[in-house]
């Protein structure tokens, strides 16, 4: 929560790099399957999820 703002995913190329950073930290707990980091729509208004970086992973490390 908190981890962007709206303004950091703004620019197609900003939005790419930040996909790019958050899968190479999170690839080190296990295998991602999604991703998801919530934009403004056209208009600028925040859509839901705005902050926020959804994970999804096939499975954690160490997880049983």
């Amino acid at each position: 929560m908190n981890m962007i703002s709206g303004e950091d995913v703004l620019r197609d190329e900003d939005y790419k790099e930040i996909m790019e950073d958050v899968k190479n930290e999170c690839c080190k707990y296990g295998e991602v399957c999604t991703i998801i980091i919530p934009r403004p729509t056209l208009l600028g208004v925040s859509s839901s999820g705005m902050g926020k970086i959804f994970v999804k992973f096939v499975n954690i490390l160490g997880a049983k």
